[in-house]
């Protein structure tokens, strides 16, 4: 036989039942399972695949018992039953306590070697139900009648005894328990591969759903960065644009006055120059002629050039990016809004656990505030219609 001392006990689980191998098979791509585990999963999966690699299993691929592989299976299950708990014989005195090598159906009790020969000497016990050494005998006892539970109601799928039969049990479908026992532990391996089944295909739809997030979030990734992008970008652009435009204007201003003020002092220099020409003393015409109104139109003006202005620009930017910022806020809250849409569900208040201060609908889903002193049995026309 095999040896199992430098072979991990994970080496021989079967990664379906998660159990150790029962009739070990090894497919083409050279992993090890249970056979009944195997075929199940391969007749009942469209593509069948390899649970651990993944690689397509041959649907007419005879598959035969690992010889090997089962020899040490079955000495890895002889050492774990050896390695349960022993069960002390209750009959013995506590000081003188020794284990039970069988626990008896009717008495309820595990007995040692010793106290075990009633058994198989008395007639009347030796058709007691004797089996391996149990902790837990209560569970294989019958509860109403105290009797071995050796039958199996097939309509209520459960173990019963003898007595159930004739009670709760009496027309159904009654098999005995160890005849059952092998379609019971063939319908347990189907149900632990179908769980087994619903759980991969629950992965399988969270990565499908990872991936689609996960497209999903680097596009909207990069619409984001797209949009404040561009509208930081238009907004820079309109600012440089709105801030050269007025540095412009304001040159051309600038310019304009200066040309006014060079022709204003021309002028006055002409005057000037009228001015020392006069005679001193004046005379009577001289003195008309210098009461007069000057000859040229006084042009002078000012220009202030203030950080006011450019500061009134940077703000009309600001108000013009704050527009569109909130506009995006909210297209994007209607957008949530509307997701949200989709997980609402049917909500039906009920009146006995509703507020005082509340009055419901008759439909039970709107509410309204009412006056606190109402009769609280006078606030609700459906008393005692069922809801959450």
């Amino acid at each position: 036989m095999a040896s199992f001392s430098s072979v991990s006990k994970n080496s021989f689980t079967c990664s379906i039942c998660l159990d150790v191998f029962t009739d070990p098979v090894t497919t083409s791509c050279g992993h090890n399972y249970c056979m009944v585990c195997i075929r199940s999963h391969r007749d009942h999966s469209p593509c069948p695949r390899c649970p651990l690699c993944g690689r397509e299993l041959d649907s007419k691929q005879d598959l035969n018992i690992n010889r090997t592989i089962k020899e040490i299976a079955e000495d890895i299950k002889r050492k774990r039953v050896r390695g349960e708990p022993e069960v002390s014989c209750d009959s013995c005195p506590q000081k003188k306590m020794r284990s039970a090598i069988k626990s008896c159906l009717h008495c309820g009790t595990s007995f040692c070697e010793s106290h075990l020969e009633p058994h198989k000497t008395a007639e009347k016990l030796r058709k007691h139900k004797l089996i391996n050494p149990v902790k837990n005998l209560e569970e294989h006892i019958c509860k109403n009648h105290e009797r071995p539970l050796d039958l199996y109601c097939r309509d209520d799928q459960t173990a019963i005894c003898q007595f159930c039969t004739m009670s709760d049990h009496r027309t159904h479908n009654t098999v005995p328990l160890v005849k059952e026992s092998s379609k019971l532990l063939m319908n347990k391996k189907t149900a632990v591969q179908q769980k087994i089944q619903d759980k991969l295909r629950k992965i399988k739809e969270i990565k499908h759903s990872l991936r689609f997030n996960k497209q999903a979030n680097e596009k909207e990734t990069e619409e984001n960065i797209k949009f404040f992008k561009d509208v930081f970008d238009r907004s820079n652009t309109e600012l440089l644009e709105l801030t050269e435009k007025h540095h412009k204007e304001t040159e051309r201003r600038g310019e304009q006055i200066i040309r006014e003020l060079d022709e204003e002092i021309v002028e006055l220099k002409k005057r000037q120059t009228e001015l020392e020409k006069l005679s001193h003393p004046m005379d009577f015409t001289q003195i008309i002629s210098l009461l007069r109104n000057p000859k040229y139109t006084s042009r002078s003006k000012t220009i202030s050039i203030s950080a006011l202005e450019h500061g009134g620009i940077l703000r009309n930017t600001i108000s013009n990016l704050q527009s569109i910022l909130d506009e995006k806020m909210r297209e994007t809250v209607g957008r949530e809004l509307r997701s949200i849409k989709h997980y609402a569900v049917d909500v039906t208040l009920d009146p006995d656990t509703a507020h005082p201060e509340l009055m419901l609908s008759d439909d039970g889903k709107k509410e309204r505030r009412a006056s606190p002193h109402r009769n609280f049995t006078m606030r609700f026309k459906s008393v005692g219609r069922s809801g959450i």
